[in-house]
């Protein structure tokens, strides 16, 4: 099992797929909640999908 912490930007997220780790987390994955309301299987679309939503507007 591979296992990488803390990612802080998308760029590092991505390159942690690429790379091979299989659990990740960090700011980058998902902001703090109060209660988590899933788990998703990792799609690129997904972790970019609020960034392009909020520059479609």
């Amino acid at each position: 099992m591979a296992v990488v912490r803390g990612l802080p930007s998308l760029s590092l997220t991505k390159a942690a797929v690429c790379a091979g780790f299989t659990h990740f987390d960090g700011d980058a994955v998902v902001s703090l909640k109060k209660s988590p309301d899933g788990v998703y299987p990792l799609d690129a679309s997904r972790i970019y999908a609020e960034m392009f939503k909020s520059r479609m507007r």
